[in-house]
């Protein structure tokens, strides 16, 4: 599942395996309430109710966060 020479892992969760199952753990929750974000705004959509902004800036800091974390860092 993980590479065993992870490329854009910061050097603090690379040093620590614990560190890299939260690590693995925070983006697949970031990415799974991006991924909700998108469907219930079709859901939404389909029965003619508009999405509250709330909920599209909760989606858009969740995909800015999952980018900012799997990002390639320069060292």
């Amino acid at each position: 599942m993980l590479s065993s020479n992870p490329a854009a892992l910061p050097e603090p969760v690379e040093s620590n395996p614990r560190a890299i199952s939260i690590y693995t753990i925070v983006v697949v929750a970031l990415a799974i309430l991006g991924v909700l974000t998108v469907v219930g705004g079709v859901a939404l959509a389909w029965v003619d109710k508009a999405l509250p902004e709330s909920v599209i800036v909760l989606g858009s800091v969740a995909v800015g966060a999952l980018a900012g974390m799997v990002a390639p860092q320069s060292r």
